[in-house]
C-alpha cells in the first residue's frame, strides 16, 4: 500500500464519519479541487487512535480515491504482472464490498 493511500483513507473515513453535511469526495483533492472539508474533527497529526480501521490492499495505488456515500472507490496496479484493480470498500468498517481485476501490459 503507497503512502498516498494510507494519508488519503483515514482522512476520508474522518470525513465520511464526521457530524457535519455528508459531503461526496468524488475527484482528486475533493469536492472542489482544494484538498480542503468542512469536517472540523480531521487531526493535523494522525496518532494511532485515529484510524477507524486499515485494510491491505493489493498492488500500488496511483489515483485519488472517491467517496460516494458509505462507500470508498480505489484503483491500483500490480508493478509486476500490470494487474489493474478496482475496489470498492464500505467507509464504515474497510470492508471489501466488491473488487474487480483487469488484464494489463506493464510499460514504462
Amino acid at each position: 500500500m503507497t503512502r498516498r493511500l494510507k494519508v488519503l483513507c483515514p482522512l476520508l473515513l474522518v470525513v465520511a464519519s464526521s457530524s457535519v453535511a455528508a459531503q461526496e469526495w468524488t475527484r482528486f483533492r475533493g469536492p472542489n479541487g482544494a484538498g480542503q472539508s468542512e469536517a472540523a474533527t480531521i487531526p493535523a497529526a494522525w496518532q494511532a487512535d485515529d484510524y477507524l480501521w486499515k485494510v491491505k490492499l493489493p498492488g500500488k495505488g496511483n489515483s485519488s480515491p472517491v467517496l460516494w456515500g458509505d462507500r470508498i472507490f480505489l484503483t491500483s496496479g500490480d508493478v509486476d504482472s500490470a494487474t489493474r484493480y478496482v475496489l470498492c470498500l464500505s467507509a464504515r468498517n474497510g470492508q471489501l464490498l466488491w473488487r474487480r481485476e483487469f488484464p494489463s501490459t506493464t510499460h514504462h
